[in-house]
């Protein structure tokens, strides 16, 4: 028996759904291989050391840069660390 075309319709919709999943799932996990990439190829700092490496900066000043977007930070099991490569981008040695 042919499917009626309200049916057809909510397949094609549900098709389309699962194949916008898992393209987000694979955008996902590669953005999560990027990460680790990235992490692998520059040590990670504490923000106490990253406040050192920079100066001897307060970390109230290493802390507003992070709110501020100015300092980027990586953050892993909900502590912050950041990447030797953000801190000589900060101090322009790169």
């Amino acid at each position: 028996m042919p499917e009626s075309p309200a049916t057809l319709l909510q397949y094609t919709t549900r098709a389309a759904r699962i194949a916008q999943q898992t393209a987000s799932a694979a955008d996902a996990q590669l953005r999560r291989l990027a990460a680790w990439r990235e992490l692998s190829a520059n040590p990670l700092l504490s923000l106490p050391e990253a406040a050192e490496a920079l100066g001897r900066v307060p970390l109230s000043t290493v802390r507003s840069w992070i709110a501020n977007g100015r300092l980027h930070t990586v953050k892993i099991g909900g502590k912050r660390f950041v990447t030797l490569a953000e801190i000589k981008r900060l101090r322009g040695e790169q």
